[in-house]
């Protein structure tokens, strides 16, 4: 191998360690970003206790419907990472989209097949 080589390897491997170090670094930073909120809404402080997950029915998985789940995300909370509550939309309507209204007391989650 010419040194010419080696010295390039060397650089890249450097580079990439670099890039890596600052990737790890920055995700940290940006934990509680919130850049798609609304102007209209309060802005969020702290962490959320719950995400919402639109899900895909399945035939042949459960009752085979879109679901609406409910997770507990707060580690203070003894459900941390558990579904706190389910409910079945009827149907399987491609579940797509949700969004909470500007004042976050509302829900919505559409499908591509119905909405």
């Amino acid at each position: 191998m010419s040194k010419l080589h080696a010295r390039w390897i060397q650089g890249s491997i450097a580079s990439l360690c670099v890039l890596l170090a600052s990737v790890v670094g920055f995700q940290s930073a940006a934990i509680a970003d919130e850049t798609c909120m609304s102007p209209y809404m309060a802005k969020i402080v702290g962490q959320e206790d719950y995400v919402y997950i639109w899900t895909l029915g399945k035939e042949g998985v459960g009752d085979g419907q879109d679901k609406l789940v409910t997770v507990s995300v707060n580690p203070e909370s003894k459900y941390y990472g558990k579904v706190v509550n389910s409910l079945s939309v009827g149907g399987r309507n491609e579940a797509h989209h949700s969004g909470l209204t500007d004042d976050r007391r509302y829900l919505f989650a559409g499908g591509l097949d119905t909405n």
